[in-house]
């Protein structure tokens, strides 16, 4: 490391833009930083010299930044590296637990600066006061743990089964939060005298995977019968100063309540349905008959009373066909796959038979995790309320939100007035004479069965833009 007061400092994130615009706030608080989007180009800027530290995004497309930290670590064992990004309290020992100088858990560059300057400070006075790893290190028996008081109180007060094992996969420190901790130090699961069969051959093969490759498993479910419990596991490897896997961080959640709630969720939207579905049954049959009789009475004499009794049963069909609908597309997703949005789209184009509405997937490659048949209802929704509302020639873009925490959908018609915006995905909110007002809030039904969120605001072109987060994204190129 240089002694220079100048500190030079590459900042690392998959999304090229995000990095540039991370380095120009450290130039202004005089870091000189330079933005890179791959491991490769990172590297080769390591290899010209002069880099003080690199800071890594805790969230990188296709690794976690905790193994790209750990790759770093291993070809530059001495640079000072900081992790960033927006952490949960689930992610926070996972990140307290790499192989990093330090973190920021927040997009605060104030803060991001300050960490910086001190663990670079550190390699900066060497001179004056030489490294030593039992400065910031202690051992747990044959294993050494990075030390800090955040990672003490974490491993002290957080309400989680938390523990460190050697790499023999026998434990040197556990939380005190549901457990006593004599039971497990020194033993490995199978030698735990509580410990079920099926759980200690899972468990001690997860440990081989995280030792062996280096690799963290992460949010495994896990049911144990003999206690009728379900518990949520994620484990990730401890590293020395050289890189070298030395044990593994492991933390462990209770989430039966979660899952009891999930599958009386799923139990009521099978009741909701059944009564839907015997609801709509039983309406179709008098509704057909009625239908039946008014069009056998216009073929005789022609009456506007009749066509209106004609518009409202049609209206009524539709209605019953949107109320089940409704019920259908509302249940909580379980079996969600990687889909195509642009097949998709596709999909639903031919069924709606849209024509003179163009449709411009600006990300063809963008995938997502949804449930086939409810997003293609989504989007005939969404496409039938543009044509309703904007008509023939209406361009409609879809693509990954900026943040790629989702997908957004964009017409250049006339749009919503700000004050009926907040109420357009109410059930039997329209502003159309021929509309159920069912659409939309079959919509926010489809995005909220799957997790996401969905906003309506204002297009680039001055129309409405739908916009759903929290979707997970399998791939996404810019």
């Amino acid at each position: 490391m240089r002694s220079s007061a100048t500190l030079r400092v590459v900042c690392f994130d998959d999304d090229f833009d995000a990095a540039s615009r991370l380095a120009t706030r450290l130039d202004r608080d005089g870091i000189e930083a330079d933005p890179t989007s791959t491991m490769t180009t990172t590297l080769e800027r390591l290899e010209g010299g002069d880099v003080d530290c690199v800071v890594v995004s805790y969230r990188l497309g296709h690794e976690d930044g905790s193994t790209a930290i750990t790759r770093l670590r291993r070809s530059w064992p001495s640079l000072s590296l900081v992790l960033y990004g927006k952490l949960d309290s689930r992610e926070i020992p996972l990140a307290t637990a790499t192989s990093a100088d330090d973190y920021v858990d927040t997009r605060d560059v104030d803060a991001l600066c300050e960490t910086i300057r001190d663990t670079t400070g550190r390699a900066v006075d060497i001179d004056e006061s030489p490294y030593h790893p039992s400065d910031h290190y202690v051992e747990f028996e044959s294993i050494a743990v990075h030390k800090s008081e955040l990672f003490d109180e974490i491993f002290e007060c957080l309400p989680v089964h938390m523990y460190i094992k050697d790499e023999s996969s026998r434990h040197v420190a556990v939380s005190q939060a549901f457990h006593d901790p004599d039971v497990f130090l020194g033993r490995r699961d199978d030698e735990i005298p509580f410990a079920p069969d099926e759980h200690t051959r899972s468990a001690l093969g997860d440990d081989r995977t995280v030792l062996r490759e280096g690799q963290p498993i992460l949010d495994t479910e896990e049911y144990l019968p003999g206690h009728d419990r379900w518990n949520l596991s994620s484990k990730v490897p401890l590293f020395d100063p050289n890189g070298n896997t030395i044990g593994l961080l492991g933390v462990t959640r209770d989430i039966t309540r979660q899952k009891e709630a999930q599958r009386e969720l799923e139990r009521q939207n099978d009741r909701l349905e059944q009564f839907a579905e015997f609801v709509s049954h039983d309406l179709r049959n008098p509704l057909s008959i009625a239908t039946a009789s008014v069009e056998l009475e216009r073929e005789t004499r022609d009456s506007g009373r009749l066509a209106d009794a004609a518009a409202a049963l049609e209206r009524m069909a539709d209605l019953i066909e949107e109320v089940l609908a409704l019920a259908k597309h509302g249940r909580t997703v379980v079996d969600a796959a990687p889909e195509t949005v642009e097949s998709v789209l596709e999909r639903a184009e031919r069924a709606l038979d849209s024509d003179g509405v163009t449709v411009d997937v600006g990300d063809g490659d963008l995938e997502i995790v949804a449930d086939e048949t409810r997003l293609q209802r989504l989007f005939e929704n969404l496409l039938s309320n543009a044509v309703d509302h904007a008509g023939a020639g209406t361009t409609i873009t879809v693509g990954a939100t900026a943040q790629r925490d989702g997908f957004y959908l964009a017409d250049d018609g006339p749009g919503i007035p700000r004050e009926h915006r907040s109420g357009v995905f109410e059930p039997g909110w329209t502003d159309s004479d021929s509309g159920t007002g069912f659409g939309l809030a079959i919509v926010r039904e489809i995005a909220e069965a799957h997790g996401w969120s969905v906003d309506l605001s204002e297009s680039a072109a001055g129309g409405v833009r739908f916009e759903f987060t929290g979707v997970e994204l399998v791939s996404y190129e810019e």
